[in-house]
């Protein structure tokens, strides 16, 4: 009988671990529920007799997913060529915040595939072009600008930018021309 993969976990677990007997003990999740602590404490005591490394050997073979955590994984994360070259994870060259990396692609669709498209936009920085696409001639996007209600990036000479978050005060300042 075919008890669901999850259930196929359990049982491959179980046996990998030689705690076989738990697989007709607690044969159902609504069981292991109910015993979660017990079973912890079993597994735990078992899992301690050998390192990390030697149980995910064991484990990876029986077909249990399992991974060993690493608290310090995130800091190196866009150190990992194998993630670069799977598109997981990117890096750009900013034109506020200088060297900027973040995670990329994470899936990958066969029929609309992923593109990685380049770095954040930066406020104001399409506003012109998505102006003049809409109809708006130099003049009135020139007004709006001067009126204060759009912003342009890079800002225009004598127009103030907005602060942008990263950036200290001083360094607007220097970038709006000012």
């Amino acid at each position: 009988m075919y008890r669901g993969r999850m259930e196929a976990h359990w049982d491959a677990l179980c046996v990998a671990l030689g705690l076989a007997d738990l697989v007709a003990q607690y044969d159902n999740a609504v069981a292991r529920a109910a015993h979660d602590g017990e079973i912890a404490a079993t597994i735990g005591a078992v899992l301690k007799t050998r390192p990390a490394a030697a149980w995910m050997e064991v484990l990876d073979e029986a077909g249990v997913p399992a991974e060993i955590s690493d608290g310090t994984y995130s800091r190196r994360i866009f150190d990992d060529a194998a993630l670069r070259a799977r598109q997981w994870t990117v890096a750009y060259q900013h034109a506020v915040v200088g060297k900027l990396e973040q995670m990329g692609l994470l899936y990958s669709l066969s029929d609309t595939p992923g593109v990685i498209q380049g770095p954040p936009l930066i406020v104001g920085d399409q506003t012109e072009a998505l102006l003049g696409e809409l109809g708006y001639a130099a003049g009135e996007i020139d007004a709006l600008l001067a009126q204060g209600v759009i912003g342009v990036y890079p800002p225009r000479p004598g127009v103030a930018a907005a602060r942008s978050p990263w950036q200290p005060a001083a360094k607007a300042e220097e970038t709006a021309g000012g």
